[in-house]
């Protein structure tokens, strides 16, 4: 399915589950489930088909009343604030490794509104410049989640580096932050 304006806001409408499930369509991924861990975000995993998807680090699903209504500034400062910071950054750093999501899409909760940030979570916490927010109808937020479309780039294969550390994430440019 390839995003255009009738479908593309299918992930703005309907419950949390609807609107998980209407990424999951657009994106073309084949797992879709809730952090293994138990905390509130879902995991969207990308592949060809579920075996391959499993191997991938997931892109986190979250969201927040505090985006219905919010500017971009604000956004950003509030998520880069200590509570946010435990929360997001915390769930990160406490995955390991090869569960960490590559990256966090944040929705709000009232349908039709609302900012949608997209985070780049980095060693040592969150920062305001790994943050873009983009209004829910914005034509570019479009644009960016169908870079993520299965199929358009290897987005969040593990890697082994040269001395076989542990398997690494990772997630190519796409946002050119």
């Amino acid at each position: 399915m390839t995003f255009n304006q009738d479908n593309s806001y299918a992930f703005m409408v309907g419950t949390e589950d609807d609107r998980v499930e209407a990424l999951k369509e657009l994106l073309g991924y084949p797992v879709l489930q809730h952090d293994p861990q138990g905390s509130a975000f879902w995991y969207l995993r990308p592949g060809k088909n579920e075996n391959e998807a499993l191997e991938t680090c997931p892109i986190a699903i979250g969201f927040y009343s505090e985006l219905n209504e919010a500017t971009d500034k604000e956004i950003k400062k509030n998520l880069t604030l200590k509570e946010k910071q435990q929360e997001i950054y915390g769930h990160y750093a406490s995955r390991e490794f090869e569960q960490q999501p590559v990256m966090y899409l944040l929705l709000p909760i009232t349908e039709r509104t609302g900012r949608v940030p997209l985070v780049l979570p980095t060693e040592g916490g969150l920062r305001q410049r790994h943050i873009e927010t983009f209004q829910w109808n914005d034509a570019e937020l479009i644009a960016r989640l169908n870079r993520l479309k299965q199929g358009e780039l290897p987005i969040a294969t593990r890697i082994f580096t040269p001395k076989l550390l542990p398997m690494r994430c990772l997630l190519l440019e796409y946002l050119a932050m």
